[in-house]
């Protein structure tokens, strides 16, 4: 078992050991920072992909678009 696995294991074991009231408390504060968390990373990703359309590394456009230009390429 790895040191991490081990670590998790007693994490785990300690949740358990709280009230339920308390693990109730604990899940949704969890929760709630992993939504947070995966906003800013969506944040991130959107702002990264604004900068590449700056730089001209991407094109916008609707499917037509994409598909006149794939069957350009032959």
């Amino acid at each position: 078992m790895s040191s991490a696995s081990a670590t998790i294991d007693q994490l785990l074991e300690e949740i358990a050991s709280l009230p339920l009231e308390d693990q109730a408390l604990l899940h949704e504060v969890v929760g709630h920072r992993l939504v947070e968390a995966r906003r800013r990373e969506i944040a991130d990703e959107a702002a990264a992909a604004r900068e590449a359309l700056e730089r001209g590394e991407v094109r916008r456009g609707t499917t037509a678009d994409l598909f006149a230009d794939l069957e350009s390429d032959d």
